[in-house]
């Protein structure tokens, strides 16, 4: 059986390449009940010899052990392990349930690594957690926007969450980009024009000369013509605006 000292002695003065290698051999040859024995080891080693446990649990596929790093004191490990949760794809719950405990660094890490892997189910549960705790502006930041692809959902069950992250995404983008800034978010505006139908209107008269209302209003236009119908008929009629009219008879229902 190999103890942890064994393997660490193994692999000491190994370059980077050859050292990795070593691990992953022995991640993938190491009986279930054996590799488990060796990462409790590692574990109460601490500092290096815990990333060494990080880096046999991912290749082993051993997401026990990398919520388990999640708990790590050293930085360095926590945020090897964060990385691994991400790519190995952890239960989304978890990682928003270590948001309050990761400072600054270690939470833009993770928006990083989460829009860079486009891990939308995570990005989803991620946004209103975040913007909970730490406000619109950090919940604006595009790591985690670029990574959703729910709108729709996000509309639907944190429209200010969508608004938000909107707003702060056309005050930083160039109006150039505005067009396609609306359309990806189409689907989430149409769901949240059902419950903030003033702050839809509000988007679409400050994006009117620049971007087409997005198709996927469709659906849901009738609530903002109901709210509001002299405010959707300006933006409508506005000469500047590009593209047709989405939805057709479904404004007068």
């Amino acid at each position: 059986m190999t103890t942890a000292r064994q393997l660490l002695n193994s692999i000491d003065g190994l370059p980077y390449g050859a050292r990795q290698r070593t691990l992953a051999e022995r991640a993938r040859t190491l009986p279930a009940a054996e590799l488990a024995a060796l990462l409790d080891e590692l574990h109460a080693e601490g500092g290096f010899a815990r990333r060494v446990g990080l880096h046999l649990a991912y290749v082993a596929g051993d997401l026990t052990y990398v919520e388990r790093c999640l708990s790590a004191t050293e930085t360095d490990v926590l945020r090897r392990a964060l990385g691994a949760a991400v790519r190995m794809g952890l239960a989304p719950a978890a990682l928003v349930a270590r948001l309050p405990e990761l400072s600054t660094a270690l939470r833009a890490g993770l928006y990083q690594d989460v829009r860079r892997r486009r891990v939308a189910d995570l990005a989803e549960a991620l946004l209103p957690a975040v913007r909970e705790r730490f406000g619109d502006v950090e919940a604006a930041l595009p790591e985690l926007g670029h990574a959703v692809t729910g709108w729709r959902m996000i509309g639907h069950r944190h429209p200010t969450v969508l608004l938000d992250h909107l707003d702060a995404e056309l005050t930083a983008t160039p109006r150039s980009g505005w067009a396609w800034l609306v359309d990806a978010v189409g689907t989430g505006l149409a769901a949240a024009a059902l419950s903030e139908p003033a702050r839809v209107l509000a988007v679409l008269e400050r994006t009117a000369p620049h971007a087409p209302v997005p198709a996927a209003l469709a659906r849901t236009i009738g609530s903002l013509a109901r709210h509001d119908p002299s405010r959707l008929l300006r933006v409508l009629l506005d000469p500047r605006r590009p593209g047709g009219v989405p939805g057709g008879r479904a404004l007068w229902r």
